[in-house]
């Protein structure tokens, strides 16, 4: 039996544990220890400092955020290339397509970086300025361009999957104004970026190729490491994750709460996606962003 087929059992095992009601009754003090111990120490880093003096950089400006579903294109990339943007997780695999490059890279999901995103790619992705997960921050030392952000989350005691539970139990509307520079783990990465956009002062967001439909093939409920991920043009790679997807409806409910939040402090958050299932946003022909009357 290969080393690499062991370690897979064990992550699946351990995943499934770490799911049982009963395991995470007993882990929720250490968990609520080491999330604290962990907020106390970032805010003594200079990544800290640094996410602070991000606050309203840029005012009243427009953005987009860039999604890797199967419906994003190198050509509509290359008609932003001139604007303000963020990339996640893989989206430096359609680079040699494109010269589009983001202004701005995010990955927070550390499952997601520690078995599947490349940390080397990170390193070299085109963007300036790359935003991590402090709790991934192990795969990043020493990096120059690499600033680390802070998710805070609760520490749920019956998991979410096949029972999932309201987002406002868990996603406090933050966004630095509790000056904590702490961001709310909302499962997707591109509901991270929309509100670090909103932080950053954005008033005008475009989303592309978020087409909220969970790209990876499911057998039985779980992942399985023979399964592909499906992403922009038909690339597909394979993944070791174990972890049971959210369910589509758990991303919605994240996007409903930031949408209120823009609404209430006049930020206009349109969907420039070709097709998808996000209907949470007013929906905006991408070509139609670039005429001079809009």
């Amino acid at each position: 039996m290969s080393t690499r087929i062991i370690k897979f059992a064990l992550k699946t095992l351990i995943a499934k544990a770490k799911r049982l009601t009963l395991i995470r009754f007993l882990l929720y003090p250490f968990a609520v220890y080491h999330y604290k111990l962990n907020s106390i120490k970032y805010k003594h880093t200079e990544h800290y400092g640094y996410i602070k003096n991000l606050k309203n950089r840029h005012h009243n400006e427009r953005c987009f955020i860039i999604g890797n579903g199967p419906s994003l294109s190198p050509r509509d990339l290359d008609l932003i290339k001139n604007e303000y943007s963020f990339g996640t997780n893989r989206i430096y695999c359609i680079f040699d397509k494109t010269n589009w490059r983001p202004t701005y890279y995010v990955a927070v999901d550390h499952a997601a970086i520690e078995n599947e995103i490349d940390a080397n790619a990170i390193k070299k992705a085109g963007s300036n300025e790359k935003f991590i997960n402090y709790f991934s921050r192990k795969f990043f030392v020493n990096e120059h361009n690499v600033h680390f952000i802070f998710l805070k989350r609760k520490f749920i005691l019956k998991y979410f999957v096949n029972n999932p539970v309201l987002m406002e139990r868990f996603m406090p509307e933050i966004l630095g104004e509790d000056d904590s520079n702490h961001f709310a783990y909302r499962f997707s990465t591109t509901g991270t970026c929309i509100e670090f956009a909103m932080y950053m002062g954005f008033k005008e967001i475009y989303l592309l190729g978020v087409d909220n439909t969970y790209s990876v093939q499911l057998k039985n409920g779980t992942r399985n490491s023979s399964i592909k991920a499906s992403y922009f043009e038909g690339m597909s790679f394979p993944t070791d994750v174990v972890s049971p997807p959210p369910p589509v409806e758990i991303f919605t409910e994240g996007y409903e709460l930031l949408q209120k939040y823009a609404q209430a402090h006049g930020i206009k958050i349109y969907n420039a996606t070709r097709g998808g299932k996000l209907e949470v946003f007013e929906r905006v022909k991408l070509e139609d962003v670039f005429k001079p009357d809009v």
